[in-house]
């Protein structure tokens, strides 16, 4: 690959994020979930021992673009980004069902595909500043609501 016999002549940093928790949210998962709360339908997912961690906050994210803008790294780097202190994905379903006043059933199904959250220790290596989980999704209820 052109990039990895490159990499000594070229600075680059591609940032892999997952759900970016913010007021104007796209489609990500943990939204199109707290879409179905709020308009009452039934909602079916799965794995939820899962340790979540596939979320970010808007602020988290833009404070390590910047942290990457003020002190820039040599080469080429994937980095992964999401929440530290993963939650079991049950637990954060459980904070969407009570912020959305959701009272509706859930019905975990079943699911041979494994699941995986994301590795941050690269990205902790470049000076990422992670919240835990429990704060982003508290984060983002405050923008949600406006407060």
């Amino acid at each position: 690959c052109y990039l990895n016999e490159s990499q000594g002549d070229i600075n680059c940093i591609s940032i892999r994020c997952p759900a970016i928790l913010e007021r104007n949210y796209s489609p990500h998962l943990l939204g199109r979930i707290r879409d179905l709360m709020k308009a009452g339908s039934l909602i079916k997912l799965s794995n939820p021992s899962f340790m979540f961690n596939n979320c970010i906050t808007l602020d988290t994210l833009a404070d390590f673009i910047i942290e990457l803008l003020l002190n820039p790294p040599k080469g080429y780097s994937v980095l992964p980004v999401a929440a530290s202190d993963p939650q079991p994905f049950s637990s954060v379903v459980d904070h969407l069902k009570v912020e959305s006043k959701f009272s509706g059933d859930i019905q975990w199904i079943p699911n041979n595909m494994p699941s995986f959250n994301l590795d941050i220790d690269l990205a902790l290596e470049y000076g990422f500043k992670p919240k835990p989980v429990e704060e982003s999704l508290r984060w983002w209820f405050r923008e949600l609501s406006g407060a």
